[in-house]
């Protein structure tokens, strides 16, 4: 459970807590420090990136408990997780979202990106949790118990 927390939940939920601390500043801010504000433009992609190249990383450690075919398709499946998650990023900064909603636009089409990214960021949590956890660990075992 600790893993957990340091490693995903911290990386997703940090910067919106510090947020929380800006609340209290001295200085006048124009910006508005709504939470959607933090992420409604695809910013969890950003973690999503983190979390596939550890899983590309913990995939190469991991060489000799995979065989040669399904560690070459999961690597393509990450990689071309990381490229998604690096577009939706990108693309978020070019094309920001308008706060607040305009009237009459269902909220799933006006924050494509936010849920678009919150996807991307638990489809590569996933990823990197299932191998660290299933393919790893098994590096542990690999002498005989007598």
């Amino acid at each position: 459970m600790g893993w957990f927390c340091i490693f995903i939940l911290v990386p997703i939920l940090m910067p919106m807590m510090l947020l929380g601390l800006y609340c209290f500043a001295p200085v006048e801010h124009e910006a508005g420090t709504k939470l959607i504000q933090q992420v409604k433009d695809g910013q969890l992609s950003w973690p999503a990136c983190a979390f596939c190249a550890s899983a590309l990383y913990e995939l190469a450690e991991s060489t000799g408990m995979l065989d040669r075919g399904s560690a070459n398709w999961l690597q393509g499946a990450i990689t071309f997780l990381l490229l998604f998650s690096v577009l939706i990023a990108f693309l978020s900064v070019v094309f920001p979202t308008a706060l607040p909603a305009p009237e009459g636009v269902v909220p799933i089409h006006h924050f494509k990106m936010l849920f678009i990214s919150a996807f991307l960021v638990g489809l590569s949590a996933c990823a990197y949790t299932w191998l660290h956890f299933s393919v790893i660990p098994s590096t542990f075992h690999t002498e005989e118990i007598s």
